[in-house]
């Protein structure tokens, strides 16, 4: 089989496009900062920041690791940036709707999540439930011995 070099141009260019395509904004600038505002105010009305002190949030999509303004729908973990005491939440994004959880439920966790992820293919949705558990476990809970579950602040 010959391959042709304009063949091999054709490839790369495509997957240049569809890579980019990928990677596109869905939200504007604005509505991007005024997400991450909402979120600082969060942070700030739970303590974790203070007014003075306004650290930047860092929100990344549970699955992939996407910043915040590139998906239209999904989970993100929220989190102050250069404090290592803070707390992660869970922000759940569907268009320019959007709301705040933090890992005390995890009933109410994975009913939202099983909310804004209805309309997804079965596969999704369990990559999504896959990945909260792993990080409610990792992150905030301990098994014992006994198999009694106990908070653990990281």
């Amino acid at each position: 089989m010959k391959i042709n070099l304009g063949n091999i141009v054709c490839l790369v260019f495509f997957l240049t496009i569809y890579q980019s395509a990928l990677s596109q904004k869905v939200d504007d600038d604005e509505t991007i900062r005024k997400m991450k505002n909402v979120i600082k105010e969060f942070f700030i009305k739970n303590g974790e920041i203070t007014i003075e002190n306004r650290l930047d949030i860092g929100a990344y999509e549970i699955i992939d690791g996407t910043e915040l303004g590139y998906k239209n729908k999904g989970i993100y973990i929220i989190r102050t940036v250069y404090s290592t005491n803070g707390t992660d939440y869970l922000l759940f994004k569907n268009g320019k709707d959007f709301f705040i959880l933090d890992f005390e439920d995890l009933k109410l966790i994975i009913d939202k999540s099983l909310n804004l992820l209805n309309d997804k293919p079965d596969k999704e949705i369990f990559d999504y439930l896959k990945a909260i558990i792993k990080w409610y476990e990792d992150s905030h809970l301990y098994f014992k011995n006994t198999g009694e579950l106990k908070r653990i602040k990281k």
